[in-house]
């Protein structure tokens, strides 16, 4: 198939070679890149004409096409928003159902988490632990709280609390095939740190 027509989408293809689309020499009657034999005269006043023509900016697409294009962007925003919205409410957490009493404490979990982690940043580290024992208890099924809790056993250097806490957490996180495993994954982490203190222990001895 040859491009050696008269025009193409507004473009006068005489100027072009119809097999390889080199630009055509006026003069000559061959392609002067493949040799090709042009079967339709050139005029220098078809390439005036041609570059006067209102070049083509893309092809045309359908209705449907258009609208699939505005619907995908429309569902790109929501699921942005979204997904920013989860990630400022915590949202990314497993949540059992909350007590009244939770509620009545001071708002979400995630925000009496805060609450915990505000006293211990100011040096009250018992204070935030008996906080978080108080919303466990009242919550039993909140995993997040035993999450965190586990980490403030740990820097108070009691570890073995530590991995009964994440013992609870996972309970509340078996079904969750994610948060599950990096609970369990946490929990070994705290094993394998109390080991090597004992171990030091006994080196020292």
């Amino acid at each position: 198939m040859t491009l050696d027509v008269k025009m193409k989408r507004g473009i006068n293809m005489t100027m072009f070679c119809g097999k390889c689309g080199t630009k055509r020499d006026s003069r000559s009657k061959y392609c002067i890149s493949c040799g090709y034999e042009f079967k339709t005269p050139f005029k220098e006043e078809d390439a005036k004409k041609s570059a006067k023509e209102k070049p083509i900016s893309g092809i045309a697409r359908p209705t449907w096409v258009r609208v699939m294009i505005v619907l995908g962007g429309i569902s790109g925003v929501v699921l942005a928003v979204l997904l920013v919205f989860r990630l400022a409410t915590g949202s990314f957490h497993k949540k059992e159902k909350v007590s009244d009493t939770t509620v009545a404490e001071g708002g979400s979990p995630l925000s009496l988490v805060d609450q915990a982690q505000a006293k211990a940043d100011a040096g009250d580290l018992d204070g935030a632990i008996k906080q978080l024992e108080d919303f466990t208890k009242n919550n039993p099924n909140e995993g997040v709280f035993y999450w965190y809790l586990a980490d403030f056993y740990k820097e108070q250097g009691d570890l073995e609390a530590g991995i009964k806490t994440l013992e609870k957490c996972y309970n509340c996180y078996k079904d969750d095939s994610f948060w599950g495993a990096e609970t369990l994954k946490k929990k070994e982490e705290f094993r394998q740190e109390l080991l090597r203190i004992k171990g030091r222990g006994k080196e020292a001895k």
